[in-house]
């Protein structure tokens, strides 16, 4: 789970406190740089909140890190 606010990564680790394989990370997206592969990526809402011009290597380095999984979902 990549979120910048902290206390959000607070309660999505009390909703998710069952899963045993959560990563937690504060990083913001656009500076997120994956060091391994992960069998499932979700994005949503946080995309929409990237300028145009930083949306497309965000997206280009959330293929890469997805092994097989990237799930865009599109707010609305």
């Amino acid at each position: 789970l990549i979120e910048r606010d902290k206390q959000m990564i607070g309660y999505g680790k009390e909703l998710l406190s069952g899963l045993k394989y959560v990563e937690y990370q504060s990083h913001d997206i656009s500076s997120f740089q994956p060091a391994k592969s992960y069998d499932l990526i979700t994005a949503a809402y946080s995309l929409s909140e990237l300028s145009e011009s930083a949306l497309e290597p965000v997206l280009t380095k959330l293929y890469q890190a997805s092994d097989p999984i990237l799930c865009l979902i599109e707010s609305g």
